[in-house]
């Protein structure tokens, strides 16, 4: 690496210290070999205005480091500063792979993130490129970030920080790609065939993200959506409700943000975020949506079916509040608060949230997703009067799980999928598309029966275009005669649970699922294998080498003139070694 390196000279460009190693990539029709360039001395950002060598509000504060001979300055701002966005210049031409250096320092008790925010002169939003862990009690170290490989003629690079959370930007890496490295990373980049991640994304938990009120405009909005861009992502099931509450301006769900008064921090940045995008009459559904379209990824609209009535301290409101002759009934004949589907009106309202949803935005179908809330029955009038007429007895009087209950059940639900398919057949037809109905469903059958899910009725009706979820072989072969897409949820979020689930499912399944993908992008590691999951060959090179967070790393000597390397207790003997800034506890 440049700076590591013997054969590396050290230059000065614009007043930058940089690295340059020779011979990386060969010029075009004979010409010189492009260079490895590292910038570490960043005063050279623009406007120098937003630069000051203490910490100061609204500023980028400026750290002299050191790490043996090298030397650099860095953009600074703990998680309360927020300075305005400095410009990078970068009089480069042709590809290059863009890495970054960030420092997040443990003493400074700031939070365990330090993060930044990167776009060249012409992407249309910034990305988050961060390091989760600061470095330890015994050394601290710069970690080295991928940021992506791009063409940087015309371009320079836009530095920012997230709201709320610190950011130590120390240099920025280039590694110029030869001409065969380009064709083979665009040719990868044009296949559609290895796209093959359902991507759940909760729909509000990025407006908060940091802590702070980071979500301001359209662009922050495309922000969640960009790192899909050039991976194996298909579609993004994006969740639009919570209960009868939405995160978008419904015409039949309420927005969260509308209904409640607050109760604590997080609620008041998340409403006060929401509420500032809808003021400015940008609707963040619509905004998520048409970006994926623009990056050529399928969306869809994911709705939570749990209808859930409010217990205090909450408020009384919403649909159940206003209809509580569609509860749920316990066994002994306690009202629950909770909507039952076998009520055709709980039904109807479902339905309306789907017809109001596809006719506002132009998602490419709709997500039914049965695992968060489930139980969607209990022993209701409508379940007891069929079980009665069926069967000629009570159904409160029958044993937990009772086969004969759990298909009654089942009827209403698959009632209730038989009218949404039918609502996103009609808006097609006035729309002149085609909406797909997708399911979010429990690992076996048997238990999503017991939820009044039945998938096999469904797949054999033609009413769903894929499941997701469940990995039993046996949905695959009820799901393949019908050409219902099988995608198999990855278990839980760690790389092992991925590559458990490529190398079960690869090559058989049509996909899979991923929930909460937008807690795992920012996470470097986890990222670089979800992000290739349609790649087997990558992927089988991660069954043998798990991948780390960062690039690579480096230790540094001094930062603004002080010393960090020196270690207390090193001649005394003490087992419990440390640098000496921590001595003091």
């Amino acid at each position: 690496m440049c700076g590591d390196a013997g054969s590396a000279r050290r230059s000065v460009v614009w007043g930058t210290v940089f690295c340059a190693v020779l011979a990386v990539s060969a010029g075009a029709g004979g010409t010189a070999p492009r260079q490895e360039i590292v910038i570490r001395d960043l005063r050279v950002c623009q406007p120098q205005t937003a630069l000051a060598e203490t910490r100061r509000a609204g500023k980028w504060q400026v750290i002299s480091y050191a790490s043996g001979a090298i030397e650099g300055h860095m953009l600074a701002a703990p998680s309360l500063v927020e300075p305005p966005t400095v410009t990078l210049p970068l009089d480069y031409q042709g590809w290059y792979r863009v890495t970054v250096g960030i420092w997040n320092p443990l003493w400074g008790y700031d939070g365990r993130e330090s993060v930044l925010k990167l776009k060249l002169t012409d992407d249309p939003c910034f990305r988050v490129v961060k390091s989760t862990g600061p470095t330890g009690y015994k050394g601290t170290i710069l970690q080295e970030y991928e940021f992506g490989a791009r063409d940087l003629s015309g371009q320079d690079l836009l530095i920012s920080k997230r709201n709320g959370q610190k950011g130590y930007l120390a240099y920025v890496r280039l590694a110029p790609l030869a001409a065969d490295q380009v064709a083979a990373l665009l040719a990868r980049r044009a296949t559609a065939t290895t796209r093959v991640l359902v991507a759940s994304h909760d729909g509000s938990g990025y407006l908060t993200r940091g802590g702070g009120i980071a979500i301001t405009s359209r662009a922050d909005i495309w922000a969640e959506i960009e790192p899909y861009r050039h991976t194996d992502v298909k579609r993004i099931s994006w969740a639009v409700n919570y209960s009868h509450t939405t995160n978008w301006p419904s015409r039949v769900g309420t927005l969260f943000s509308r209904e409640f008064i607050p109760g604590n921090r997080a609620e008041a940045t998340l409403f006060e975020t929401l509420n500032g995008l809808i003021d400015q009459g940008i609707n963040p559904l619509q905004e998520a949506c048409q970006h994926a379209h623009r990056m050529g990824i399928e969306f869809d609209a994911q709705f939570r079916m749990a209808l859930l009535g409010r217990t205090p301290p909450d408020s009384q409101q919403g649909f159940v509040a206003e209809h509580p002759e569609v509860r749920m009934v316990a066994r002994d004949g306690i009202a629950i608060e909770k909507a039952s589907y076998a009520f055709a009106a709980t039904r109807d309202f479902l339905v309306s949230m789907v017809r109001d949803t596809v006719t506002q935005v132009a998602v490419d179908g709709v997500t039914l997703n049965f695992i968060r809330g489930g139980d969607y029955f209990a022993f209701e009038s409508p379940v007891r009067e069929a079980f009665e007429e069926k069967y000629g007895s009570d159904a409160r009087q029958t044993e937990p799980n009772d086969a004969r209950l759990l298909r009654i059940r089942a009827a209403f639900m698959t009632q209730l999928v038989r009218e949404v398919r039918a609502e996103l057949k009609r808006a097609g037809q006035e729309q002149n598309r085609e909406f797909k109905l997708h399911v979010l469903a429990y690992p076996t059958r048997e238990v999503n029966l017991r939820h009044g899910v039945d998938i096999a009725d469904w797949i054999q009706e033609d009413l769903i275009d894929s499941i997701m979820g469940p990995g039993e072989e046996a949905i695959r072969a009820l799901a393949q005669p019908h050409d219902v897409e099988w995608i198999p949820g990855v278990g839980g979020r760690s790389i092992a649970s991925y590559l458990r689930a490529w190398d079960r499912w690869h090559g058989k399944a049509d996909g899979y699922f991923v929930w909460d993908i937008d807690n795992e992008i920012e996470k470097a590691a986890e990222w670089q294998v979800l992000s290739q999951m349609g790649h087997d060959e990558a992927m089988r090179g991660f069954t043998k080498r798990q991948p780390s967070e960062h690039l690579s790393t480096q230790r540094l000597t001094e930062v603004g003139g002080v010393e960090v390397i020196k270690i207390a207790n090193e001649e005394a003997g003490y087992p419990q070694k440390f640098l000496f800034l921590f001595s003091g506890g």
